[in-house]
């Protein structure tokens, strides 16, 4: 059986704080508990680390190899890494990808951690909301199982015309605390029986404007 793999987005930026800055090449990865950043320089690492080290929350602005580009402005050092790269920071927010724009988003998908069977489509108060999986979601559930770890599945997609991007987020965190409220109490009446809505989560947002 394969094990679960991290998404990876290579890419070169700046990383700055108040204290400093540097630019570097970095690679993004993500899976559905961890968010991170690994980046390197090629010359005087030690004091490189040093001044990393006590810098605080770092700001990142850079473009990933397909031309996209990505920022983030909540970067935690988290020491040493493994070469290529040679300092690791942790994404304590959230990161950007793609280009900013003030207008509201047209739509938002919000894949769900340990979601890999059933299917909503609903309306409420002006929004469209559905749930729904392609035909590899029961490849991941097999993953999931096997190496017991949280792994995203099924999509929750969001659409009401004007919504700004925080009212995208309430309504995804509104449906999935209904969905796991429900989940548990069905876990309660029927205790021999697996919700496959129990203890799910919400991964990394992407947004269409």
């Amino acid at each position: 059986m394969e094990a679960p793999q991290y998404q990876q987005l290579q890419g070169s930026g700046n990383f700055s704080t108040p204290a400093g800055s540097f630019s570097s090449e970095f690679l993004l990865l993500r899976n559905p508990f961890w968010m991170g950043v690994l980046a390197t320089t090629e010359n005087q690492i030690e004091p490189f680390r040093q001044f990393v080290s006590n810098s605080g929350v770092w700001q990142l602005r850079g473009t990933l190899q397909d031309g996209r580009a990505v920022q983030s402005d909540s970067l935690l050092d988290t020491g040493p890494t493994e070469p290529p790269y040679n300092v690791g920071f942790t994404v304590l927010k959230g990161v950007s990808i793609g280009e900013l724009r003030e207008d509201p988003p047209l739509r938002s998908e919000f894949p769900l951690v340990n979601c890999f069977e059933g299917a909503i489509s609903m309306r409420h108060q002006g929004w469209e909301l559905t749930i729904s999986a392609d035909q590899s979601v029961k490849n991941v559930e097999i993953l999931s199982k096997q190496w017991k770890l949280p792994c995203e599945g099924m999509t929750l997609h969001c659409s009401c015309p004007g919504k700004k991007l925080e009212d995208h987020l309430d309504i995804a965190r509104s449906v999935m605390m209904l969905a796991c409220i429900t989940s548990l109490g069905n876990r309660r009446l029927q205790s021999s029986t697996h919700s496959p809505l129990a203890f799910i989560g919400i991964g990394v947002l992407a947004v269409h404007v």
